[in-house]
């Protein structure tokens, strides 16, 4: 329980600092709880075919090191970890469940944003249209229609 409470304080603490705008700082304290999580042994899947483990927290914490790098402008990073969080989610199988509702969609959409600030449209143009296709709420299928219109408006000009 003591080192439940400790995670969730520095998760805490980590937020509190992107929301701050120390994205650095931010990232920081993200980077270490994911290395708490990749090496605590508080795994909830074995995937045998990679001989990883995945636990629960890891895609959500990678999602959220993502926003810190794309909001520090180190897109690739952000991209890094989005297909990351997106693999750690699959491997997760059926306990992804468990995951925030629509954590995976967060993840791609974010990802599809770095990628069109780095200029890669027609990876963004297929993301996009993937979003689409995987949008549960009226808020996700319009956050995937912005992300083509600003791709058609890119490719327009």
């Amino acid at each position: 329980a003591a080192a439940e409470a400790a995670f969730a304080f520095a998760k805490a603490a980590a937020a509190a600092q992107f929301r701050s705008g120390a994205y650095a700082d931010a990232a920081a304290g993200f980077a270490r709880l994911i290395a708490q999580c990749r090496g605590s042994g508080s795994y909830v899947k074995y995937d045998a075919l990679t001989e990883a483990f995945t636990s629960l927290a890891l895609p959500g914490l990678l999602s959220n090191r993502a926003m810190c790098y794309i909001e520090a402008g180190q897109l690739d990073k952000c991209v890094e970890d989005c297909e990351g969080a997106l693999a750690a989610l699959e491997a997760l199988g059926g306990a992804a469940r468990q995951a925030p509702k629509g954590l995976a969609f967060k993840v791609a959409l974010r990802r599809a944003e770095a990628r069109r600030r780095l200029g890669q449209l027609s990876q963004v143009k297929a993301e996009s249209e993937a979003l689409s296709a995987m949008a549960a709420t009226e808020e996700e299928r319009m956050a995937a229609e912005h992300l083509a219109l600003q791709c058609a408006v890119i490719s327009v000009d």
